[in-house]
């Protein structure tokens, strides 16, 4: 991680304790949710924009909130690029989970608190069978 990224993430957690209300903090993640995922991941490939996401981000970062973009890739450079290209400069792009309020993630479940271990390994084994 870098330097400046890691004080970055760390100012966000302290903001955050301190100030919860008003610092709002989203969540992002990158493929799947901002650009298109086409086969498997190669590296220094990103997909096509989706125009439903990048129209959420605007939405979000409009509204005042805090935006993070997540990664499972090690170039986060290469996805702030990305993301400078479609209009969106100076956002944070990172590859270390971070305090935030939500997360959103196109391949993610939600467990609540009433969650069981079944219905949350049905879901899970629907999912692998889609694929």
């Amino acid at each position: 991680m870098k330097l400046a990224e890691a004080l970055l993430l760390q100012a966000a957690a302290e903001v955050s304790s301190q100030h919860p209300a008003r610092f709002r903090t989203v969540a992002v993640d990158f493929d799947g949710v901002l650009a298109h995922v086409s086969g498997p991941f190669q590296y220094g490939r990103i997909g096509a924009p989706r125009p439903e996401g990048l129209k959420l981000l605007r939405m979000l970062i409009e509204e005042g909130f805090h935006v993070a973009i997540l990664t499972a890739r090690k170039e986060t450079d290469l996805v702030a690029k990305w993301l400078a290209d479609q209009g969106f400069p100076g956002l944070l792009v990172t590859n270390t989970k971070m305090p935030a309020l939500v997360y959103l993630d196109d391949r993610a479940l939600r467990v609540l608190e009433h969650s069981s271990a079944d219905s949350l390994m049905q879901k899970i084994i629907k999912v692998v069978r889609q694929e």
